[in-house]
């Protein structure tokens, strides 16, 4: 019996025991799954925890760290306000669990985070779902280890209210990673960010639709001028023509046409030749002409291929405003040209393409070149000239008169080269009259030369009276002087008070009968002129033929028919005139040149001109280049 009491007695509380063991377990259990937040529910506003952060899971100002956290016997003594702050924290190792006061395992903080206090500039960026938490005075950032992965923030947690009410509160480690903030951003007193405005883009405009004033003129490059490079001289000068308007291809067409007859008539000639001499006669005369003729042949053909080349080429240059004029007779029209002239340009030489250079077209930076000619009213005409006049120096102009056969383009190239070698800034003017420009065509050159006086006459007395020009030059040659000679003898017979008085005037190579001159013209230009200047040569060839022509001499002859007469400065350029024919020495003359730009720019004598030599001819006198 007893025995059995005490067995009794041990069962039961062998049976107590393991009743006591498994309740206190099970509410050990309870304790800690209610410990643990929930995982999806959403957090009330009303039992989020003042010391927890946002969203980023960062510790905020006055939240106790972990590191200062008291032991388990100090938890309830102690208030979360008098642990210090801002200490690194040490989270114990993954075995040690210090547990809290209500009996609840504190989970072990990972050793690679660390405390550190982040720039006064951070700002934390509220949750959109949640109340927006105002930022604290210190911002503090935590900087993950660069020996393990960052963790991305989570969404905060909701403690049950009795942890809350217990004590200090253990932030349990994330388990996603935390990725750092690109940049620091302010926080906004909204949630919903705030992109930036981007401006639109300019919509495209085609070129085409864009005004002219619009567009930005582009540099020109180095070398512009007028739309040619600037690599040449672009002079203007001056016209008065009575010849008529015609194409260019008008007036260049029947040289080419003769040249290519010639050629090849002189063809047929020279098979003819040759068939002769291999089939009939086979003599040694034969068959020096035969070769004779094909040589011939091949130097027309030479020829024609040049003409050619000429009509072809001598049109392209034209713009479409421009106008030529030919030989035949017309009215008395103004304008202006444009000339070019190269910049190796040498005084005295009219540069035009050269068959022995192979060249066949004009270029502006190797010739003299008549550009453009722009046909202009009256008045436009002497505004414009006088612009020129104002703009120079001496306030003067000069007007040139061209010879026999002669173009217009001719004559234009010839007064732009005589300017600029004579450096001349006043208002170059030429007056151009229907030669034919063909050396066969003389006779009817000396019959237009007539027939234009009166145009002549009037131009130039326009010129005196509307160019205002205080100083104005004439110069002439060698046909030309008779149309220039006979406009001012009619001049001449005009009262003083009404007669245009001219200052310089030069006769070059005079193409006229000599006693005509001596009788007739010379006292009555004289009167015109504050000088008069001629120059003669004993080697013109131009004007023997016209000698031997006319039968009588010239007044541009030297030898014993030199004119001396009075008023009238006669200079003798035989001894520099070695030139082929001896006739356009006034222009392709530099020591000619230079004597004419002393006349035109200083006014000098012959006496003050150092380079001239006094001869006697009876009681007069005359002066001779010195070699």
């Amino acid at each position: 019996m007893k025995i059995r009491g005490s067995s009794f007695v041990l069962l039961a509380m062998l049976l107590a025991g393991i009743l006591m063991f498994t309740g206190c377990g099970s509410a050990a259990d309870q304790t800690v799954e209610s410990a643990r937040p929930p995982e999806e529910s959403a957090p009330d506003p009303g039992e989020i925890d003042p010391l927890e952060s946002g969203t980023s899971g960062d510790p905020v100002e006055g939240s106790p760290q972990m590191s200062d956290l008291p032991l388990p016997d100090e938890v309830a003594s102690e208030s979360p306000e008098e642990l210090p702050a801002e200490s690194p924290m040490e989270s114990p190792e993954p075995s040690e669990l210090s547990p809290t006061p209500d009996g609840m395992a504190m989970r072990p903080v990972p050793r690679h985070l660390t405390m550190q206090p982040a720039p006064s500039h951070m700002a934390m960026e509220p949750d959109p779902g949640h109340l927006t938490v105002q930022p604290p005075p210190i911002h503090m950032a935590m900087q993950p280890d660069p020996g393990r992965p960052a963790m991305a923030p989570r969404e905060p947690m909701t403690l049950p209210d009795a942890l809350s009410e217990s004590g200090p509160m253990l932030i349990a480690p994330r388990s996603d990673p935390i990725e750092p903030q690109p940049k620091p951003i302010e926080l906004q007193p909204e949630p919903a960010a705030i992109k930036p405005v981007e401006s639109a883009p300019e919509p495209m405009i085609p070129e085409a639709m864009i005004p002219e004033a619009m567009i930005p003129e582009q540099p020109r490059p180095s070398g512009v001028n007028n739309g040619q490079s600037s690599a040449y001289t672009t002079v203007k000068v001056f016209y008065g023509t009575d010849r008529a308007a015609e194409t260019g291809s008008a007036t260049a067409r029947p040289v080419f046409l003769s040249w290519l007859t010639v050629t090849m008539l002189l063809a047929v000639a020279t098979v003819i030749l040759m068939l002769i001499a291999s089939r009939l006669y086979r003599t040694a005369a034969a068959r020096l002409l035969a070769v004779a003729s094909l040589v011939g042949t091949a130097g027309l053909g030479i020829m024609t291929v040049y003409a050619g080349l000429q009509n072809g080429f001598s049109i392209k240059h034209a713009k479409p405003t421009s106008v030529a004029y030919g030989g035949q007779r017309g009215q008395l029209e103004l304008g202006t040209c444009e000339v070019s002239i190269p910049p190796d340009h040498q005084v005295g030489e009219l540069e035009a393409p050269r068959i022995t250079r192979f060249e066949f077209r004009e270029d502006p930076e190797q010739h003299v070149t008549l550009l453009d000619t722009y046909p202009i009213p009256a008045a436009e005409f002497y505004e414009q000239c006088r612009q020129r006049v104002e703009q120079s120096t001496a306030k003067g102009a000069f007007v040139f008169i061209h010879g026999y056969n002669v173009s217009f383009e001719d004559a234009a190239r010839r007064t732009a080269q005589i300017a600029h070698d004579l450096q001349f800034d006043g208002a170059p003017i030429f007056y151009s009259w229907p030669s034919q420009g063909k050396t066969s065509q003389y006779t009817v050159d000396e019959t237009n030369v007539v027939w234009t006086v009166p145009h002549l006459r009037q131009f130039l007395t326009d010129v005196a009276g509307r160019s205002g020009a205080r100083q104005i030059h004439l110069i002439a040659h060698s046909m030309g002087n008779r149309a220039m000679t006979s406009a001012l003898r009619d001049l001449s017979f005009l009262p003083d008070e009404s007669r245009p008085k001219f200052h310089e005037v030069v006769l070059t190579a005079p193409d006229i009968d000599a006693e005509v001159f001596k009788n007739d013209i010379a006292p009555a230009i004289v009167k015109t002129a504050q000088r008069v200047t001629l120059y003669a040569s004993s080697n013109d060839h131009v004007l023997t033929l016209s000698k031997q022509v006319h039968g009588y001499a010239r007044a541009g002859d030297t030898g014993r028919h030199l004119l001396v007469l009075p008023g009238i400065d006669t200079i003798d350029v035989s001894a520099v005139d070695t030139s082929l024919l001896g006739h356009n020495y006034y222009g392709d003359n530099e020591t000619v040149l230079t004597d004419i730009f002393s006349l035109l720019h200083e006014a000098k004598p012959p006496e003050q001109r150092e380079w001239l030599r006094t001869a006697e001819l009876g009681a007069m006198k005359y002066w001779v280049f010195q070699r």
